[in-house]
């Protein structure tokens, strides 16, 4: 989350690409729960939020040399997060929609 949006960013330092508060806003409450997915298959990049696909774009991603890092930049140094995640999910495969939803709906029983 990036100034009240979804944001992915990747690249070597040189290159990013990100997906900002123009292209897609959400809106996310307090004290409850949300279930996030971000889904990149090499093609396209998918946002759903709680098993509803609220954005898609195809985005072409360039090789990070940096580590992974889930909710700030840089490593936890700049711009953090303010709430908690549980159950951070990074999967080898992109998920179908059919899964994203599938996933949502199972965290609710």
């Amino acid at each position: 989350l990036y100034y009240g949006a979804l944001r992915l960013m990747t690249g070597n330092g040189q290159k990013s690409i990100s997906v900002g508060p123009s292209e897609m806003v959400t809106s996310l409450y307090r004290e409850k729960w949300t279930h996030l997915v971000l889904v990149y298959d090499g093609k396209a990049a998918a946002f759903y939020r709680d098993g509803e696909l609220l954005w898609e774009k195809p985005i072409q991603l360039t090789e990070g040399e940096g580590q992974l890092t889930v909710g700030s930049l840089r490593n936890g140094s700049a711009y953090p997060m303010q709430g908690a995640m549980d159950e951070v999910r990074i999967y080898d495969l992109a998920l179908t929609a059919g899964q994203v939803t599938a996933l949502y709906l199972s965290e609710l029983q």
